[in-house]
């Protein structure tokens, strides 16, 4: 638990709720502002990303290209009012040096680093959008086994109580479901919140 409350001190800084803190989704994703669409996204390790999508015939194309703009790998592209139109599906196309994919293939999903607070407030701030913006009063969280384990649950056979607290539990990934816990309590006391 000290954990817990050392990095939501960390991450607030003291000054800040929780819930102020995980606020992302009014920054990152994509709105419609000024009359014209602003898509921003954090990716600290890409060299190049592209949105794509029924709009471009799902081609990478220049002029959907993203611009970094801080140093801390926020990227962002501005389009002209027209450029989307409702019911537009797209996705991202990222690029790293040695390639690109950050997925388990055994669990189809992706696995954070849980103790850069940028992650943290990234996932922290899509709790709070769900709740704020759809007034979600509870929380599945699933596939928990490739969280909690630095193994991700692959080839390990959990045979007793000792298996499931060893040294391979990733102590930043129970911080954040404990975050998050935290904070979607705090926006909601009624809420559920369940790990599976």
């Amino acid at each position: 638990m000290q954990q817990v409350i050392e990095t939501e001190r960390r991450l607030t800084g003291g000054q800040i709720d929780l819930s102020d803190f995980a606020s992302g989704h009014e920054y990152f994703g994509m709105h419609f502002q000024d009359g014209h669409w602003v898509f921003r996204e954090w990716a600290p390790n890409a060299t190049a990303i592209y949105l794509k999508g029924s709009f471009s015939d799902w081609k990478s194309e220049e002029r959907y290209s993203l611009s970094k703009i801080t140093q801390t790998g926020v990227w962002e592209i501005e389009l002209h009012r027209d450029a989307l139109q409702h019911k537009d599906e797209y996705r991202l196309e990222m690029h790293w040096s040695g390639g690109s994919g950050d997925r388990i293939p055994a669990w189809d999903s992706k696995c954070f680093d849980y103790a850069k607070p940028q992650v943290l407030h990234f996932l922290l701030s899509n709790c709070r959008f769900w709740m704020d913006e759809f007034r979600f009063d509870g929380f599945r969280f699933d596939g928990v086994t490739s969280m909690r384990y630095t193994h991700h649950g692959l080839g390990k056979a959990f045979t007793g109580y000792t298996d499931y607290f060893d040294e391979s539990v990733d102590e930043d990934a129970l911080t954040y479901l404990t975050l998050a816990n935290r904070l979607i309590h705090s926006l909601n006391g009624n809420a559920i919140t369940i790990l599976s």
